[in-house]
């Protein structure tokens, strides 16, 4: 089974893109980009790419779910989830951490993101899966992710030290992206390494749509800009 192939992403309702660009994702060499770290740049393919062939019940979950204020949430149960230990901290700048804190505005936008006492649940837009919950405290002008609970850390990782850190690494990559508006890197998980710079960028097209413009072996919780 090939990562693309992965439970993550097989359901019926997974997207298959349609390139509008002939341009092939690029690596970006540590020192010549922001991040100190050697970056895939995938953002011709990810911001070009179309979300087609998907189910009409899928089209009508994402239209209903556009309203939702994803309250439900807080009561939800994940499936095989596993809590993960964490130190995530972000300046908490005049963001409102609670309500709706991210809408997807297309289907190639694949998350929602909704804020309850104390904990953000990040929703699958085509679908509404709860896939990620992440705990948070606010100090002062601060706010710190200290616990990321999963159930897609198993599938989606090779080694103990990657399955200890994934869920944690998507959680802030998505912070960063969806509720922070920063380019940031996704994590490129390491049974990829080796393969085709356009099946990567497919991949992250696939789990986070059009917001995932960058990718990194490196892990971007140590990640500095």
């Amino acid at each position: 089974m090939t990562p693309t192939e992965s439970d993550t992403t097989n359901s019926a309702s997974a997207p298959q893109e349609r390139k509008n660009s002939d341009n092939q994702p690029q690596w970006l060499k540590a020192g010549d980009n922001p991040y100190d770290a050697e970056i895939l740049d995938i953002s011709d393919f990810t911001q070009n790419a179309v979300a087609t062939k998907y189910n009409e019940s899928v089209v009508e979950s994402f239209n209903e779910s556009r309203a939702d204020d994803g309250k439900k949430y807080e009561a939800a149960a994940m499936v095989h989830g596993q809590a993960y230990q964490a130190n995530i901290v972000y300046p908490l700048n005049e963001l409102s951490m609670e309500g709706v804190i991210f809408k997807a505005e297309s289907m190639e936008v694949k998350w929602d993101i909704y804020a309850y006492n104390s904990w953000l649940f990040f929703v699958k837009s085509w679908t509404g899966e709860l896939a990620y919950k992440a705990h948070f405290v606010t100090n002062g002008d601060t706010f710190v992710i200290d616990k990321v609970i999963t159930g897609a850390v198993a599938r989606m990782s090779s080694t103990d030290e990657e399955k200890e850190t994934y869920a944690a690494q998507n959680v802030h990559s998505m912070i960063q992206t969806h509720i922070m508006n920063t380019a940031w890197p996704y994590k490129i998980p390491e049974m990829m390494r080796g393969i085709p710079e356009e099946l990567i960028a497919s991949h992250m097209f696939a789990l986070f749509g059009s917001k995932a413009t960058l990718a990194t072996h490196a892990n971007v919780l140590n990640i500095k800009k």
